[in-house]
Formats: C-alpha cells, sequence, structure tokens
C-alpha cells in the first residue's frame, strides 16, 4: 500500500495557490468594475434623465440653462449686489411663478413672488418644500443642526418648544422694543437720504440698499428682546459681535452664495 504524501493534501503547492488567487482576483475585479458601471449608469440616468422627465417644474415658464450641464442661476439670484434688479427683471418677464437652475439643469429650483403662494409654502406645506440638501449642509456648518436646518417631524418639534416665546402675549410685551428700533431706522435712514441725496430721483432722494439696514435693525431687536443688551448696529457697525454676525452671514460671497440667502 504506498504511502500518502499529507503535506500535498494539506498544503497545495504554492504555484497553484498563487494562480487560483490570482484568477479569482481578476474576476473579482471585472465583477467590481461592472458594479460600478452599472450603478454610475443608474446614477446618471437618474440625475439627468429621470429626474428632469418627472419633475413638475419643467412646465413654468423660466430663464433657459447656463451651460449644457452643471450652469447654475444661483449665484446671479443669491449676489447682494446682483439679486435685486435680476429678481425684478425675472418677474416682469416670467411672471409670479417661475423656476429656475440650481447645481445644473437636472435640479430645478421653483420661484415665486405669489404672497399666496410664499404663505402655503411657509405654512401648512413646509413639508413639502423642504430646504435642498446642499443648503442645509451648509447651514448646519454655520449654525449647528437647529431650527434652520430640521426638516418634518424635527422641525414641528423644535417650533412647539419655541412657541411660547413667541405668543401674542410675549409679542405684544416687546412692542416697545420693536417700535422703538422701527423709529430709529426711520430716522438714521432719513438722514442717509438726506446725505446722499440725488437730484436726478424725486424729492433729491437715493438708492440704499435696505436688506442690510433691515438686518442691522433685526440685529439690534435680537440683542433687546432675547438678552436685554443693546449691540447698537443700526447706527455703529463696529460691534464685535455684529461683524462676527454680518461675517458669518456673508460666507461664501466670494462665490456667488450666501448664508443669508440660503436661509431665505
Amino acid at each position: 500500500m504506498p504511502l500518502l504524501d499529507f503535506r500535498s493534501v494539506l498544503m497545495p503547492s504554492t504555484s497553484f495557490t498563487w494562480s487560483t488567487f490570482a484568477a479569482l482576483l481578476i474576476r473579482s475585479i471585472k465583477y467590481v468594475g461592472l458594479a460600478a458601471w452599472l450603478f454610475a449608469f443608474f446614477w446618471f440616468f437618474r440625475l439627468f434623465v429621470y429626474w428632469p422627465w418627472r419633475s413638475k417644474l419643467t412646465k413654468l415658464p423660466g430663464p433657459p440653462a447656463v451651460g449644457r450641464v452643471f450652469g447654475s442661476h444661483l449665484p446671479e439670484l443669491s449676489n447682494p449686489n446682483q439679486s435685486p434688479r435680476r429678481h425684478e427683471e425675472l418677474r416682469e418677464k416670467y411672471g409670479l411663478n417661475l423656476r429656475i437652475h440650481g447645481m445644473g439643469y437636472f435640479d430645478e429650483r421653483y420661484v415665486t413672488f405669489d404672497p399666496v403662494a410664499i404663505n402655503y409654502i411657509l405654512g401648512r406645506a413646509a413639508d413639502v418644500f423642504p430646504k435642498p440638501w446642499q443648503s442645509r449642509r451648509f447651514i448646519a456648518q454655520l449654525v449647528g443642526e437647529g431650527l434652520f436646518v430640521a426638516e418634518g417631524e424635527r422641525h414641528r418639534k423644535q417650533r412647539k418648544i419655541i412657541s411660547p416665546a413667541f405668543s401674542a402675549q410675549a409679542l405684544r410685551a416687546l412692542q416697545g422694543v420693536f417700535f422703538s428700533k422701527a423709529f430709529e431706522l426711520r430716522d438714521v435712514v432719513a438722514g442717509e437720504i438726506k446725505a446722499k441725496g440725488d437730484e436726478k430721483l424725486p424729492a433729491g432722494g437715493a438708492v440704499m440698499d435696505m436688506h442690510n439696514w433691515l438686518w442691522r435693525s433685526t440685529f439690534d431687536i435680537i440683542g433687546l428682546a432675547g438678552f436685554a443688551y443693546s449691540f447698537n448696529a443700526t447706527r455703529d457697525e463696529t460691534n464685535e459681535v455684529y461683524r462676527a454676525y454680518r461675517d458669518m452671514f456673508q460666507a461664501g460671497a466670494s462665490s456667488g452664495f450666501t448664508l443669508r440667502a440660503l436661509v431665505e
């Protein structure tokens, strides 16, 4: 009876082991590559074909796409130096409800100037119109996972927690703060118009960025109503806290995007 070489049974030859391993590796790479190509095809098909085809916003009027794939209307609509004029042009040309492109032609966004639609979107239909994930991620990096970022049930819970601070009784108690800052803003703006009056405009008026002035006044109201502290930002922009607040809300302005526009 011949003797068996158990080493040849339990420990196959090195050449056989490596050749088998190489074959399995090549086969695995082929399968992984095929799966990656299928996933990429599915993702691109969904992004560039399915979503635009399913989008109901396609039926709305709007400006043509900027570029073939990744052109965006957001920079010109988010830049404070361009957005007022551009918004007015879009409203006059396309009406109160229109469509724009966000991160590309496949990313359609809804823009409305209709007060009824705005009230519906911000009220009963808030869950149907969530902020884009890009906006939520950007805001969360700057101000945290708070009310500005939350959606759905989480947003409702947070609103319920803070609702007592915005009850009718609480707001009536703050009327003095609101009115005093409103009158102060009126006086400051009137002084600015008087100092920068343009004879070409009716009654020596002036063109002013009211968005900036309203934000400065709002910051003062937040300080007085929430912290009993006067930042005096309406009259003086040098306050360190206000400057940090302003710079944060203008983050990304060099690229045409601002946190202020995303929050709004």
